[in-house]
């Protein structure tokens, strides 16, 4: 007996195509009208092509005329699946330990926006005021003393500010804005 194992692969650990099992019975060489069809590979029926293209008789041949068919037994197989998997309680604690880092990673989102939104405005106010549109309006002492202060808070933002909390920078803004 041979088994011939599923060509698709297993979905949820149920096999959907069942292995069957072949029974292999004599095989013959198919005849048509009494003689044996050439196959690749079978030096003899290559002699006959010659033979009969130079015009020579065909030899007869012995054997069995009736072509055999296979045969085939199947048979269902009980497949029980088996999958690996964490039990409810494993599964319950995974899925919280998700949630908490889902959370810490919205949390430092915000924290980023946060700095990010206080060195956009040191940058965008410092260009608004070194040859930009304010330069014309603002005095130069007002306009040095908040170039000085957007400094201080470039300074303070790669020193200390580095790892500060989302209200922090929202309070450091604030006071950026009210100068």
């Amino acid at each position: 007996m041979e088994s011939t194992p599923a060509t698709e692969p297993a979905q949820n650990g149920i096999d959907q195509n069942p292995p069957t099992t072949e029974e292999k019975m004599e095989e013959t060489a198919p005849t048509v009208n009494g003689t044996d069809i050439p196959s690749s590979g079978d030096a003899q029926t290559t002699d006959d092509k010659k033979d009969e293209e130079e015009g020579g008789e065909e030899k007869p041949k012995t054997g069995n005329t009736a072509a055999t068919k296979k045969k085939k037994k199947e048979i269902d197989l009980p497949i029980t699946p088996r999958v690996p998997g964490a039990s409810k309680k494993e599964l319950d604690r995974l899925i919280e330990q998700e949630h908490e880092m889902i959370a810490q990673d919205k949390k430092e989102k915000e924290r980023s926006d946060a700095k990010n939104s206080v060195e956009e405005y040191v940058y965008d106010m410092r260009g608004k005021l070194e040859g930009g549109p304010l330069e014309k309006y603002a005095d130069d002492v007002i306009r040095q003393q908040l170039l000085n202060e957007l400094q201080l808070a470039e300074d303070w933002l790669y020193d200390e500010g580095v790892h500060q909390e989302k209200s922090v920078y929202i309070e450091r803004l604030k006071k950026l804005k009210v100068n």
